[in-house]
């Protein structure tokens, strides 16, 4: 019974003292929200991605998935980006391990470009992801991807795959956070951009939650000990 008792304390300690994910959210139900369109050579791996023009993105009240939405036609030969707003950026270390998530909807695929998807940089260093997912055309398209280590994440600063240390330092002062607007060659397209979703990583219990943790488990083999 006292075991019982402890045990069930110590659950409720834990899920008290550890904190919920967080997770930042643009899905444009009143305006573009801070986001805006960069242009930059990031089809290049061997050097980080310079931005080479910039633009105001087109907002749209309706249409989107769901609600209003963000779009732009393609500005240049470069590649085009949706850049994420200040809401994004900083010591963003909590979302190693985490996801990001969005809707996204061209209106012509043709002819094709694959790109890269997503380009993170920071702490002088350029990471970017080049999914598997096929280019939506004409209708709405979600992407989720894991913050963390894959064989899809490509430091552009070695032109080698990403670590766990490389995130670590992207993510401790995250300056730019670029989702793709490009899915044709040439400037041709048009690229919409909704329902952006940045979710922190896995929660680590707090210090305090140890000690809790190891104090319950002390009083529990103290019980036992007196028990017998």
């Amino acid at each position: 019974m006292i075991k019982s008792f402890l045990l069930a304390g110590l659950t409720a300690s834990l899920a008290l003292a550890t904190p919920a994910a967080a997770t930042i959210v643009s899905n444009f139900s009143a305006g573009a929200e801070g986001w805006t369109v960069a242009s930059t050579n990031a089809y290049l791996s061997n050097l980080n991605p310079v931005t080479q023009n910039t633009a105001a993105t087109a907002y749209h009240a309706a249409g989107g998935d769901p609600g209003g939405y963000i779009s732009i036609f393609d500005i240049d030969s470069h590649d085009t980006f949706f850049r994420a707003p200040s809401a994004y950026l900083g010591n963003m270390s909590a979302f190693v391990g985490g996801t990001l998530s969005y809707s996204r909807m061209v209106d012509v695929t043709s002819p094709p470009y694959n790109g890269r998807d997503i380009v993170i940089q920071g702490g002088g260093l350029t990471l970017a992801l080049d999914t598997t997912v096929p280019s939506p055309t004409n209708t709405w398209g979600t992407v989720s991807v894991t913050l963390a280590p894959s064989a899809a994440w490509l430091n552009l600063t070695t032109s080698l795959t990403a670590t766990l240390a490389d995130f670590q330092a992207v993510f401790g002062n995250l300056t730019v956070l670029d989702i793709t607007a490009e899915f044709a060659a040439g400037s041709l397209e048009t690229g919409s951009l909704d329902s952006v979703a940045m979710t922190e990583g896995p929660a680590i219990p707090e210090p305090a939650s140890v000690l809790v943790l190891l104090s319950g488990l002390g009083l529990t083999a103290l019980a036992r000990r007196r028990r017998r």
